[in-house]
């Protein structure tokens, strides 16, 4: 996993502080911040970014106008994606998974629970050879 590069994406800038330092403590190096899905964007046009987390509700370019830039787009498409949600009503976590997210986790969470969600989506992905969890 260490040899992954991992963007965050979430407008609080508290909420990618957490999730970097778990990241960190997983042993990740290489990671990338953007405070909404336009940011984000224009991150995965700078860098070669292997995962991504990224918050549901922002301002700007929210995580459902994220999803469905990144999977309509063929160098990105295959770019595993855990959905942070604060809101965990079924339609919300449909939404998320029917644009191509991999997984989704509910806010509030754990490190350890997000820290298991990631090794989840790492090896699903891994042991499929990129194709979506």
């Amino acid at each position: 996993m260490n040899d992954l590069s991992v963007l965050v994406v979430d407008d609080a800038n508290s909420m990618r502080k957490l999730v970097v330092a778990v990241l960190r403590e997983m042993g990740f190096k290489d990671m990338f911040e953007a405070e909404n899905g336009n940011v984000a964007l224009q991150t995965l046009k700078e860098h070669s970014i292997d995962f991504i987390i990224t918050d549901w509700k922002m301002p700007g370019m929210d995580g459902l106008g994220l999803l469905k830039a990144i999977r309509s787009n063929p160098s990105y498409k295959e770019i595993p994606i855990l959905v942070l949600t604060g809101q965990g009503v079924r339609e919300t976590v449909m939404e998320a998974i029917e644009n191509g997210a991999n997984n989704f986790l509910v806010k509030p969470f754990t490190p350890a629970t997000l820290e298991k969600k990631i090794r989840h989506i790492v090896t699903l992905v891994k042991k499929k050879g990129g194709a979506k969890a």
